[in-house]
């Protein structure tokens, strides 16, 4: 009788343990979709660093780095929601030689069309240059709709880096 209830509750913990392995491995391939569609990019084109699960705040979260053409990726992903919990975007810089001058309103404007936001919808639009490298660069900060979005944009208006994540409820207060 203990032998047969032994057997019974690891065959549940087994069932159990492979059909969390199938669930994880169906959402992990559903966030690298969000995240390819989010890039509008096919998985064929992309050359991946790494990725992994990892738990992180009591969630469990896919992260992924990839390349894709000139530009550095990486995404995390709430695999239980599937929703984008972070986001940050690295692109090589190419070419120094060619330098102008952009103004504070072209630097937001750019930052604004990648994130396809309104400017009229966005307060505390913070815009800093800066030089610590020897190169001109503009660091643009501003938060909408529960997310605080970050750029790094050079003196070409290329944009070098972008971070978006939730911003923590801790800190509106």
């Amino acid at each position: 009788m203990k032998v047969k209830t032994i057997i019974v509750i690891l065959l549940i913990i087994l069932i159990l343990g492979l059909s969390f392995f199938f669930f994880v491995s169906y959402k992990k391939d559903k966030a690298k979709q969000i995240i390819l569609e989010d890039v509008n990019v096919l998985e064929k084109d992309i050359e991946i660093i790494s990725k992994k699960t990892d738990l992180d705040d009591f969630k469990l979260v896919y992260e992924i780095e990839f390349y894709y053409q000139d530009v550095k990726y990486e995404y995390e992903v709430d695999l239980l929601t599937n929703k984008i919990i972070g986001y940050d975007q690295e692109e090589k810089i190419t070419n120094k030689n060619t330098v102008k001058t952009l103004t504070q309103e072209d630097v937001k404007n750019i930052a604004l069309k990648d994130a396809k936001i309104q400017s009229e919808n966005v307060d505390n639009i913070i815009v800093q240059e800066d030089k610590t490298d020897g190169n001109l660069k503009y660091k643009i900060e501003f938060s909408f709709n529960k997310i605080h979005y970050e750029y790094k944009i050079d003196s070409n208006g290329k944009i070098i880096k972008v971070v978006k994540e939730p911003v923590d409820e801790e800190d509106t207060d």
